[in-house]
């Protein structure tokens, strides 16, 4: 029926000239379960910086997540790489969208790990470059500590650089 069609909202994000069907649409009977391959799990997160991702992160992209923690080692909260490469499913892609949450693809255990991880502190999602395949084998963390001895060693790094990004 038409008039379904046309009262109804697309159940994710649909790119120009991508094929969809009646499954695509938020009132479809089947779910979304069935694009999920074997073994890998959906998890929806909030990432502190999400309002800065809308209408730049897109379903075919990859990002790493980094996680700050709110259990503080040592007096500080520390940040680390948490995942890296992660295959994005949905992204809310307008200013006003009420969904909030963006969506990974992920194996059983990364998923426990990131919902872990969010339950303890605040996740951040960077959206990685198409052709980087490389990740790092050695995990990092920084904290204040960290950052302080930096800016002792490079007092001028990081500054009078501004990155804009037009979409």
């Amino acid at each position: 029926n038409i008039a379904l069609v046309l009262q109804d909202r697309a159940a994710r994000q649909i790119g120009a000239g991508e094929p969809h069907s009646w499954t695509s649409l938020q009132g479809a009977r089947s779910t979304v379960s069935v694009d999920i391959p074997a073994g890998n799990r959906l998890v929806a997160i909030q990432p502190k910086n999400l309002a800065s991702l809308k209408g730049v992160l897109r379903r075919t992209d990859h990002v790493d997540v980094l996680w700050t923690s709110n259990i503080k080692k040592g007096g500080e909260a520390s940040t680390f790489l948490l995942l890296q490469d992660i295959p994005v499913y949905s992204v809310p892609y307008l200013e006003n969208d009420l969904d909030k949450y963006l969506r990974l693809m992920l194996s059983m255990e990364d998923a426990a790990l990131l919902t872990h991880a969010e339950e303890n502190g605040s996740l951040r999602a960077l959206i990685r470059n198409p052709g980087d395949d490389k990740k790092r084998d050695k995990p990092f963390q920084v904290s204040k500590s960290t950052l302080k001895k930096r800016m002792i060693k490079q007092p001028n790094a990081g500054r009078n650089r501004v990155e804009l990004i037009i979409v």
